[in-house]
């Protein structure tokens, strides 16, 4: 079973992107899960935000591509908190996520 499923509210815009709410497949399941299940998705690319916390207009906490971490900014002690909600937008192989925590 996936760790997420994408459900599109939004779109597609002209750029060919949508908007998403995000179904949590695991319970409690950390920023960390998050991190890890993105990156292993060798394909894509994008930034992951933490509302409130990093600057998720900007995303400039946590970005990856194609398997590897390109930025990561999110401090330790919050990789380990668990998610409450999860938006994303994107498509094509970008995804931009933005999470909301317990």
């Amino acid at each position: 079973m996936e760790l997420i499923e994408l459900i599109c509210v939004d779109g597609p815009f002209g750029d060919g992107m949508c908007s998403y709410d995000v179904v949590i497949n695991k319970k409690d399941a950390t920023v960390s899960d998050l991190i890890n299940y993105v990156v292993n998705k060798k394909g894509d690319w994008g930034h992951i935000g933490i509302k409130g916390i990093t600057d998720v207009s900007d995303f400039n906490a946590f970005e990856y591509r194609w398997g590897e971490i390109v930025n990561d900014g999110i401090p330790k002690q919050l990789k380990e908190k668990p998610i409450r909600s999860i938006t994303a937008s994107g498509g094509w192989s970008c995804m931009d996520y933005c999470i909301l925590l317990k």
